[in-house]
This record gives C-alpha cells, sequence and structure tokens, in this order.
C-alpha cells in the first residue's frame, strides 16, 4: 500500500468506465480517507454502484499544507455487492483486471482560461494517439490525433474558448487510456 509520511488522510477520484479499459461515463466523484490510512472502504464511497461497474480510480496524499499529486491510474471492477463491514482491511472490492498506464500525460497551465493548454506525453508506446476533450455533459469539444515517437509536446487549442468548468482530458496510446482532468477557471 502507498503511504506518504505526514500525509493527513487521502484522496480518491474516481471515474466510471463504459468498460474496462472503456470511454469514461459522467464526471468524476472523490472520496476521502479517513486519518492519514491510504485505503478506503468502498462502502462509504458515494457514487459507487452495484457489481459489474469499471472505475479508474487515483490517488493523491493531503498533507496539512495542500494536496500532493495523483498518482498513476488503476481500473478497477466492483465484483458483486459488498457486504458491509467493519473492518478497514477486508477486500470489499474484487480487482479483476488492474489496468496500468504506461505513459504519462501532463497538461498545463491547470487549470487553463480555456483558449488554450500543453500537453506532455512521455513514455508513449504506439506510433500515434488520439487526444479527446470532454465536457461536463459528455460531450467532445476537441478531438485530434498526433503521429508520436515515444513522446510529445503538443498545445491544444480550442476552436471556441471553452467555458469555465471541469472537463476530461482523454488520451489513447493503442489500448491504453489515460484520463486526466482539466479546470477551466475564468
Amino acid at each position: 500500500k502507498p503511504f506518504v509520511c505526514s500525509a493527513q488522510n487521502y484522496t480518491f477520484e474516481f471515474i466510471e468506465l463504459a468498460s474496462c479499459g472503456g470511454a469514461p461515463i459522467g464526471m468524476p466523484f472523490f472520496a476521502t480517507s479517513p486519518g492519514s490510512s491510504s485505503t478506503i472502504n468502498l462502502n462509504s464511497v458515494p457514487g459507487i454502484l452495484g457489481g459489474g461497474h469499471w472505475y479508474q480510480v487515483r490517488m493523491r496524499p493531503n498533507f496539512s499544507f495542500g494536496p500532493g499529486n495523483y498518482g498513476m491510474a488503476r481500473v478497477i471492477n466492483v465484483g458483486g455487492t459488498a457486504m458491509p463491514t467493519n473492518d478497514a482491511n477486508e477486500n470489499t472490492v474484487s480487482a479483476q483486471k488492474e489496468m496500468e498506464n504506461s505513459f504519462i500525460a501532463n497538461i498545463y497551465p491547470n487549470p487553463s482560461n480555456g483558449e488554450a493548454v500543453y500537453l506532455n506525453l512521455n513514455n508513449v508506446e504506439s506510433n500515434e494517439v488520439f487526444i479527446k476533450v470532454i465536457d461536463y455533459s459528455g460531450k467532445v469539444v476537441f478531438n485530434n490525433r498526433y503521429s508520436v515517437d515515444t513522446a510529445l509536446n503538443v498545445r491544444l487549442e480550442f476552436r471556441q474558448i471553452l467555458a469555465s468548468g471541469i472537463y476530461l482530458v482523454e488520451v489513447v496510446d493503442g489500448e491504453k487510456v489515460n484520463l486526466s482532468r482539466l479546470i477551466i477557471e475564468k
């Protein structure tokens, strides 16, 4: 289990997926661990649905001086209905398949003013990537394909300035999918 010294607690970001490695469904939701524990009981997470639902999950430490960075995304499948438990170490989720994103995606500036952002990708395995920016309603507001040779640094210029809000940036490298959150503030 990951543990970071002096972390007060951990924030978990959940994004429901249509299937393992599939497209996101809806917007992310968040849960915070009790105390300095780096684990969370999924029965206590509002928004987690019953068996057979896939989620991309990321976690970050929270310190007294502010939040840390999110770590690598993992894909989990909630396996059936979980029984309530008082044992925080009891596994209430069956991780039937875990997918590790081997490539790294950075978006900056984030938050952005909505005109454009830079996307930096490293450790890309295929020779092309597909990039989408998706708004809160699921509408694709940006979609493009780029040729890549293990890395890419590109400016994503939006045809229309994006409205304030939270967007998902989906980067597809072969069969690997990276979902990142983009915040637009004006």
